[in-house]
C-alpha cells in the first residue's frame, strides 16, 4: 500500500487462502505479481480458476481478523497532515474493500486527513481503470491536471496516466 504497508497482511492471506483449500502456495514472488489487481483477479491468476469465491472469502476474511499486521508507512500522518495543513484536498483510491481497508485507515489514524476515499466494492471498474480516479476527482471538485496520483502499483501508474 501506499499510505499503510499491507505487504504482510496480504502475503498472508493469500498463504491462508492456499491453505485452507489444502493447495500448495505459489510463492510470494507469484502473489506480488499479482499487488494491486482486484482480488478475484488474482486468485484467477494465480489458480488459473474461474470460481474463486471461496478463495476471496478466506482472504478477505483472514486480512479482517489480522489488521495488526497493517501498519502505517513511517511519514504517512505527517505527511498527510502537512498536506491538509498546506490547504490540499485528499483522497484514498484503493483496491481493497471497504470494509477492510477502512478499517486498517482508521486503526492508523489516517481517515480524519482523508477528504475522500474510494473502495474497489463502490467501483464498477478498478484501477487501472481511470472510474475510481474520476470519483474522487468528482467529489473533490477537481480536473486531472490539478491532481497528482501516488501509488505503488502498476494499475495506480496506469490509472494515474
Amino acid at each position: 500500500g501506499t499510505l499503510l504497508d499491507t505487504t504482510e497482511l496480504i502475503y498472508q492471506a493469500f498463504e491462508n487462502a492456499f491453505n485452507m483449500h489444502d493447495e500448495k502456495s505459489p510463492g510470494r514472488q507469484a502473489f506480488s505479481s499479482v499487488f494491486g489487481k482486484p482480488i478475484t483477479e488474482c486468485y484467477q491468476i494465480l489458480t488459473n480458476k474461474n470460481d474463486v469465491a471461496s478463495y476471496c472469502e478466506y482472504h478477505r476474511e483472514y486480512q479482517l481478523n489480522n489488521m495488526h499486521l497493517s501498519k502505517p508507512y513511517a511519514n504517512s500522518l505527517k505527511t498527510l497532515q502537512e498536506l491538509k495543513r498546506s490547504g490540499f484536498k485528499t483522497a484514498a483510491v484503493t483496491s481493497r474493500m471497504k470494509k477492510s481497508a477502512s478499517l486498517g485507515l482508521s486503526k492508523a489514524h489516517l481517515s480524519p486527513l482523508l477528504d475522500f476515499a474510494v473502495f474497489a466494492d463502490e467501483v464498477t471498474n478498478h484501477k487501472p481503470h481511470p472510474e475510481p480516479l474520476h470519483k474522487a476527482m468528482e467529489f473533490l471538485n477537481v480536473n486531472p491536471d490539478e491532481t497528482l496520483m501516488v501509488g505503488d502499483s502498476e494499475a495506480d501508474i496506469l490509472g494515474g496516466k
